[in-house]
C-alpha cells in the first residue's frame, strides 16, 4: 500500500532536482510515468518485489539532505534527534503517525526551552516631579 505516496515523493523530488517552477511540471511527470507504467506493465510483473523494494530505497536514500543533516549535527543535537525519531516513525509506522510525533515532540522540546530560557523583571517606579 505504500507505493502511490512514495512515487509522489519521488516524482515531487525529481521535478525539484531538475528545477521545474510550474505546477504543469507535475503533470507532465505524472504523464510520462502513466506511459512508461502502461507500455511496461508485463515486463514489471515479472520483476521481483525486493528488485522494487531496492529501487525504492535508492531514492529514498537519494532524497535525504545529508548537508542539512550535518549542519544539524554541528548545530543542534537535539533537532538532529528530532528529525532521526520523525525519520523513523514515518518509515517504520506510517507517514502521518510519524508526522504527529515530530509534531508534538517538537512542541514538548519548545516548551521546554521556552521553560528553561531565563527571564527578565521589569519594575515600574513612580517617580513624582519636584517642582
Amino acid at each position: 500500500g505504500a507505493m502511490p505516496p512514495t512515487g509522489v515523493f519521488v516524482r515531487t523530488a525529481l521535478n525539484t532536482s531538475l528545477g521545474a517552477t510550474h505546477r504543469f511540471s507535475q503533470v507532465l511527470n505524472a504523464a510520462v510515468v502513466a506511459i512508461i507504467a502502461g507500455a511496461m506493465m508485463p515486463l514489471f510483473s515479472y520483476m521481483p518485489q525486493a528488485t522494487i523494494a531496492a529501487l525504492l530505497v535508492v531514492a529514498s536514500v537519494r532524497m535525504v539532505p545529508w548537508s542539512y543533516l550535518m549542519r544539524l549535527s554541528r548545530e543542534s543535537k537535539s533537532t538532529l534527534l528530532l528529525c532521526l525519531i520523525t525519520a523513523a516513525v514515518c518509515v517504520g509506522e506510517d507517514p502521518v503517525i510519524g508526522l504527529v510525533v515530530g509534531m508534538v515532540l517538537a512542541l514538548l522540546d519548545r516548551a521546554k526551552r521556552s521553560i528553561q530560557a531565563p527571564s527578565v523583571k521589569i519594575e515600574c517606579q513612580n517617580v513624582e516631579e519636584g517642582g
